[in-house]
């Protein structure tokens, strides 16, 4: 069963992998709204890109090596989790800069006019 986890979000992950680094600007704008205009923001998707498919790889090589197959799952749980946190993380900083501004709305709208 691990063996076919693996295998699974290993072959799942190729197809995002290639969407954020093989052409970001062309990609990108089309999948996600979000325009990639320099160089450097074109290089730190690409880095991403192989980061994803270094993972991709190490998980194929851990399902096929039962030796293995226990790192390749700790492995994939911490992605996975490292992936959930970094989204609730931008929640939260989001929120945050929502809730300011919205209760110093509040507070100018309370202001008495003079």
């Amino acid at each position: 069963m691990v063996k076919i986890y693996l295998l699974f979000i290993a072959i799942s992950l190729v197809p995002v992998a290639l969407s954020y680094g093989a052409d970001p600007a062309g990609m990108l704008p089309k999948l996600l709204k979000f325009n990639v205009d320099t160089s450097n923001e074109r290089q730190v998707f690409r880095a991403l890109m192989c980061l994803y498919l270094a993972s991709s790889a190490f998980w194929v090589i851990a399902a096929l090596t039962p030796e293995w197959q226990i790192a390749g799952l700790i492995w994939a749980v911490l992605f996975m989790l490292s992936l959930a946190l970094g989204r609730l993380l931008s929640i939260v900083l989001t929120a945050g800069r929502q809730r300011r501004c919205s209760i110093s709305t509040l507070q100018l709208s309370l202001q008495p006019a003079h």
